[in-house]
C-alpha cells in the first residue's frame, strides 16, 4: 500500500538504518535517530514511499476522524522514555491551541500548532506488520504515535490515505538544515500560567499545560521553596514501579514529547532488563531507561507525585495514584511513597533554589 511511487531517499541513512535494525531489531524509533545521530523526522523522510506516507497538515479534520479506528495503541517515545496506552478514541476537543481526547483510562493533550508533519505507516516486522500515523513536531522529534491493534478498523487507515494523503512532493524534499527551534514557553511563570487557566475557565488539565510550556521544573523549585518538594535519588523510580506492582496497583503516568502530553493507567508487571525499568499489563506499558533520568521529585499535596526530569531538567515522567482511586489503593501509594525514603533522599539548600529559579 505505502510502498507505490518510489523518490530518492537519502539512500546511506536508509542503509544504516537497515543495518542497526538488523542487531537490534526491537530498538524504537527515538532511539534508532540518537544512535545514527539524526531526527527522527529525518529517519521517517528517508523511507517516504518505502514504509511511510505523508499526510495533509489539517490536523482537526485528522483528529476528529481518529475514532473511526476504534481501539489504537497510543505511544509517545523520547530516548530513555516510553509511554504506549491502548484506547478508543471519541471527538477531541479543538481549540486553535488545544487539542484534547479525555477518555475514561487515557488522556491526550496537545498544542497542534507545534506539529510539523503526519505520516501513515506499514512495516514489516519480525513481530508481523506494524500499521498506523505517526505525528513530528516542529522540532523533528516523534509527537505521539497512533497504532493499530487487533481489533482496530484496519480499512479506515486506506481511507485516511485516499482522503488525507499529501501529493505534494515537493515538500518531500530532503531538509538541508533541522527545524528551527522554538520556544516551549508561553507564559513567564507558573503563577501567570495558573492565573490564565483560571479566568479563562479552559477545560484542559493544568498538570499537562505546565509540561507544554516547559514550566513543570519552575513548579518544582517553587514547592521545594515551600517545603512541599524533596529530591529523591535517581533509583527511586524504579523502587516505585517494582513496588507498585508488587501490591498490584494502577498508576497515572504522564509522559510526553514538547507539547504532546499522553497520560492514562498503567498496570501489570514489573521486569528489569539491563538498564531499562518495564511495567507491561494488558492495555498498557511503560519503559523507562535508568541513565535517563536526572533528577527524581516528589511533590506533596492532595494526591502526591513523583516528578522525573532528564539531565537537562526537562519533564520525562510522573508518576501518581489515579484521581479515582479507592481507599486501598490510596494507603498502598502511601506505603510505597514511605518506602522510598530508603532511596537516599538529599535536598537542596536555599541558596541553591534560589539560584535555579533565578536562572529559570
Amino acid at each position: 500500500m505505502l510502498n507505490a511511487a518510489p523518490r530518492t531517499a537519502p539512500r546511506a541513512l536508509r542503509a544504516r538504518w537497515a543495518q542497526l535494525q538488523v542487531h537490534e531489531p526491537d530498538l524504537s524509533l527515538a532511539e534508532a535517530a540518537v544512535r545514527l545521530e539524526v531526527t527522527p523526522l529525518e529517519l521517517i523522510e528517508a523511507r517516504v514511499h518505502d514504509g511511510f506516507a505523508p499526510l495533509e497538515r489539517d490536523w482537526n479534520s485528522l483528529a476528529a476522524n481518529l475514532c473511526a479506528f476504534g481501539r489504537v495503541s497510543a505511544r509517545t517515545e523520547r530516548p530513555g522514555c516510553v509511554l504506549e496506552l491502548a484506547e478508543t478514541f471519541g471527538a477531541p476537543r479543538c481549540r486553535s491551541d488545544a487539542l484534547a481526547f479525555d477518555g475514561p483510562q487515557v488522556a491526550l493533550h496537545a498544542d497542534p500548532r507545534r506539529w510539523s508533519s503526519a505520516y501513515a505507516f506499514e512495516l514489516l516486522t519480525r513481530r508481523g506488520p506494524r500499521r498506523g500515523l505517526v505525528f513530528c513536531d516542529d522540532q523533528g522529534e516523534l509527537a505521539w504515535t497512533l497504532e493499530l491493534v487487533a481489533g482496530s478498523n484496519q480499512r479506515v487507515l486506506d481511507a485516511f490515505l485516499d482522503v488525507f494523503a499529501d501529493r505534494d512532493e515537493a515538500r518531500l524534499a530532503p531538509r538541508p538544515t533541522p527545524p528551527e527551534l522554538r520556544p516551549q514557553r508561553g507564559c513567564a511563570t507558573v503563577e501567570a500560567l495558573a492565573a490564565e487557566w483560571a479566568a479563562s475557565g479552559r477545560c484542559d488539565a493544568l498538570e499537562p499545560l505546565l509540561w507544554r510550556h516547559g514550566l513543570a521544573y519552575e513548579r518544582v523549585l517553587r514547592q521545594r521553596a515551600r517545603g512541599l518538594a524533596q529530591r529523591l535519588s535517581p533509583r527511586a523510580v524504579g523502587v516505585a514501579l517494582e513496588l507498585a506492582t508488587q501490591r498490584q496497583l494502577a498508576l497515572r503516568a504522564q509522559a510526553g514529547v514538547g507539547a504532546t502530553i499522553l497520560s492514562g493507567l498503567v498496570n501489570g508487571r514489573f521486569a528489569r532488563c539491563g538498564a531499562w525499568w518495564n511495567v507491561v499489563g494488558p492495555g498498557s506499558a511503560l519503559h523507562l531507561r535508568e541513565d535517563a533520568v536526572g533528577e527524581v521529585w516528589r511533590l506533596h499535596g492532595q494526591r502526591t507525585s513523583l516528578e522525573v526530569f532528564d539531565a537537562e531538567r526537562r519533564p520525562l515522567l510522573s508518576l501518581r495514584e489515579p484521581g479515582e482511586a479507592r481507599s486501598s489503593d490510596s494507603l498502598g501509594w502511601t506505603a510505597v511513597l514511605l518506602a522510598l525514603e530508603s532511596c537516599g533522599s538529599t535536598s537542596l539548600g536555599a541558596e541553591r533554589v534560589d539560584s535555579l529559579t533565578a536562572e529559570r
